[in-house]
Formats: structure tokens, sequence, C-alpha cells
């Protein structure tokens, strides 16, 4: 008798329980003439990273966000230009 030999099973990779990863979207550095902008906005007209910027508003260099509710933080753009104006000034 001869022994049947098993088909190799081709693997698939399994996509039903796996998120795809977010993409990220680019951020404009235009701020609007008047109103709030959120965090990701400020660090790209700042050119720092989140980490700098969050020590620096806790060191009193940044200015402090406003909160719109629970999870919602946003920065007045004017607070946010007197902030490029200072350090544009030194």
């Amino acid at each position: 008798m001869k022994k049947k030999k098993k088909e190799s099973r081709k693997t698939k990779k399994k996509t039903a329980g796996k998120q795809k990863s977010p993409v990220k979207k680019a951020i404009s550095p235009v701020m609007p003439p008047e109103e709030f902008v959120r965090l990701p906005v400020v660090l790209a007209v700042l050119g720092i990273g989140r980490s700098s910027f969050l020590l620096g508003v806790r060191d009193g260099r940044y200015p402090q966000p406003v909160k719109l509710g629970p999870r919602t933080l946003v920065w007045r753009v004017e607070d946010i230009r007197a902030v490029i104006a200072r350090f544009a000034g030194k």
C-alpha cells in the first residue's frame, strides 16, 4: 500500500482580527486667523516634538491649553503666534 503524501498548505495571512495601521495625515502648518488649534498643528508650526512642547507648557515657556471637553485640548492661535514672535525676537 502506498502512503498518500500530505499536500503542503499555503499559509495565508489572517487579516480578520488585525486592524490596519492608521494612515498619518500630513499636518499643514497653516493656522487660521483667529480660532483654536489642536496639538498636531501646534507641533507642526513650532517644529518641536510632543514631549518637548508639553514640558515647555508645564515649565511656562509655552501657553496653557484650553480644555473644550473631557479629552479635548486646544490652544489659542493668538497665543501660539505670540510664542513664535517671542522666539523670533531672540
